[in-house]
C-alpha cells in the first residue's frame, strides 16, 4: 500500500509528462479501438463480399492488419523510449533514497499499470466518439445506406488483447533498461543536458549518398514499372535515402550553416542548431512519416477497384500519420524542461521575447516544413503516375495530400502553441 502511494505521489509530481504520456497512449488505443471496428463492420465486410474479389481481398486484409500492429508496436516503443528519458532524474533519486532493482521495478510496475488502465478507459471512450465520425465517411464512400453507431464486442475484446500485450511488451523494455542501467547518477540528475552527436556507423557513406538515394527513388517512379510492388521499392530506396538525410546529410550542412551564420545571424544560428538536433533525435519517427505513407499510399492505390479494401487502407494510411504526429508532439512535451531552460538562458542573455519567438518558430516550421516537403514530393510522384497511367481521380488526389499534411500542419500548430506558452511563462 505504501508502494502505491508513493507511486501516485510521484505521478502527481511529474504530472506532465505523466499526462503526456497518458494522451499519447490513449490515442493509440483509440485508434486501434476505431480500425478494428471499421475492419469488421458486417455492412463493410458484406460490401466488400458483394463487389470484391474474395482471395485478393483476404491477402490484403492481413497484410493491412499485420502493418498495422507492427507500426503500433513500433510507435508504441518510441513513446514509451521517450518517457524513460524524462524520468532519468525520477530513476536517480530513486536510487539516492536507496531503492533497489527490485524495488524501483516495482514501482514502475505499478506506474505503468496505473497509466495504462486509465489509458485503456479513455481511449475506449475516446474511440467510441470518434468511431460514428469515421464510419460516415466510410459509408459515405462506400455509398452504404446504414447506422453509423455500430460497435462491435469483438473488436473491444481485440483492443484490450492487443493493448494488454503491448503493455506487457512496454514491461519488459523497462525491466531491461532498469536492470541494465550503467549510468553514473550524477548524469541521470542532469535533466537539462543536450547530448552531443556521435556517429556510431560501421560504414560512413557521403552525404551525398543519400540524397542520390532519395533522387533515385523519385526517377524509378516516373520510369519503372508502373506495378505496385515497384512502387514499394522505389519508396524503400527513397526511405532509405530520407533516412539518411534526416540523420546525417542535412545534420552536417546545418552544423557547416551554422558557423558561417554565428556572428552575422545568431537567431538563425541557434535555430538551425536546434534543428539539427531535432532531426539527429528523431530521424526514425521522421523516416516512418515518410515511408509509412509512401507504402500504404501504394498499397491503396493498387485497390483503388476494390473501394472496400481500399478505404480501409487510405483510413490506416491517415491514422499511422496521426498516430506518428502524436508521437512527435510527445517528444516535443517531453523537452519541455529542457526548453523553458533554454528560453530563460537565452532571455539572460540579452534577447527579448520576439527574438526567442523567432528562434522558437525557425526550428519548429524548419524540422516540420522539411519533413513535409521530403514526404508530398514522393506522394504527389505516386499519385500522378496513377492519374496519368490509371486515370486516378484528381479530386481524390487532392484528398489524399490533404490527409498526409493535416496531421502534420495540426502537429506543428500545437508545438508553436507549446512553446509560445513556454516562452511567455
Amino acid at each position: 500500500m505504501k508502494m502505491v502511494n508513493f507511486t501516485f505521489n510521484m505521478l502527481k509530481k511529474e504530472k506532465k509528462n505523466s499526462i503526456g504520456y497518458t494522451i499519447s497512449l490513449s490515442f493509440v488505443i483509440a485508434i486501434i479501438y476505431v480500425f478494428f471496428n471499421v475492419f469488421v463492420n458486417p455492412y463493410i465486410s458484406k460490401w466488400v463480399e458483394n463487389y470484391g474479389s474474395f482471395s485478393l481481398n483476404m491477402m490484403i486484409a492481413s497484410l493491412t492488419v499485420l502493418s498495422m500492429l507492427i507500426f503500433l508496436i513500433i510507435l508504441m516503443m518510441n513513446i514509451n523510449n521517450y518517457y524513460l528519458m524524462s524520468k532519468k532524474r525520477e530513476l536517480a533519486l530513486l536510487i539516492l533514497f536507496g531503492g533497489t532493482r527490485k524495488k524501483i521495478t516495482l514501482f514502475y510496475t505499478i506506474q505503468n499499470i496505473m497509466l495504462f488502465c486509465i489509458s485503456m478507459i479513455l481511449g475506449i471512450i475516446i474511440g467510441s466518439l470518434l468511431l460514428p465520425i469515421v464510419q460516415s465517411f466510410v459509408y459515405f464512400y462506400l455509398s452504404i445506406n446504414s447506422s453509423i453507431f455500430f460497435f462491435s464486442i469483438g473488436a473491444l475484446k481485440q483492443t484490450i488483447q492487443i493493448s494488454i500485450c503491448l503493455m506487457i511488451t512496454i514491461f519488459v523494455v523497462n525491466y531491461i533498461y532498469i536492470f541494465q542501467y550503467k549510468e553514473e547518477i550524477i548524469y541521470l540528475l542532469k535533466t537539462q543536458v543536450i547530448k552531443s552527436f556521435n556517429d556510431e556507423r560501421w560504414i560512413k557513406l557521403d552525404k551525398f549518398v543519400y540524397l542520390f538515394l532519395y533522387i533515385l527513388g523519385l526517377i524509378m517512379i516516373y520510369t519503372g514499372e508502373h506495378l505496385v510492388f515497384g512502387y514499394i521499392i522505389f519508396s524503400l530506396i527513397g526511405s532509405f535515402g530520407v533516412y539518411g538525410l534526416i540523420k546525417y546529410s542535412i545534420p552536417e550542412l546545418l552544423k557547416n550553416y551554422t558557423k558561417k551564420i554565428v556572428f552575422t545571424n545568431s537567431i538563425l544560428s541557434i535555430a538551425s542548431s536546434l534543428i539539427r538536433e531535432q532531426f539527429m533525435q528523431s530521424a526514425f519517427i521522421s523516416n516512418m512519416i515518410v515511408m509509412s505513407s509512401t507504402i500504404l499510399l501504394s498499397f491503396s492505390l493498387a485497390m483503388y477497384n476494390e473501394p472496400g479494401e481500399y478505404i480501409k487502407i487510405i483510413l490506416e494510411f491517415f491514422i499511422i500519420n496521426i498516430i506518428l504526429n502524436l508521437v512527435s508532439y510527445f517528444r516535443y512535451n517531453i523537452e519541455s524542461k529542457k526548453r523553458k531552460s533554454m528560453y530563460k538562458t537565452l532571455g539572460s542573455l540579452g534577447y527579448k521575447k520576439k527574438d526567442i519567438y523567432s528562434v522558437m518558430k525557425y526550428e519548429v516550421v524548419g524540422y516540420y516544413g522539411c519533413i513535409v516537403f521530403l514526404g508530398i514530393i514522393y506522394i504527389i510522384s505516386i499519385l500522378l503516375e496513377y492519374i496519368l497511367h490509371y486515370d486516378f481521380p484528381i479530386n481524390d488526389s487532392i484528398i489524399i495530400c490533404i490527409l498526409f499534411l493535416l496531421p502534420n500542419v495540426i502537429s506543428c500548430y500545437m508545438v508553436l502553441k507549446k512553446q509560445e506558452k513556454l516562452i511567455k511563462n
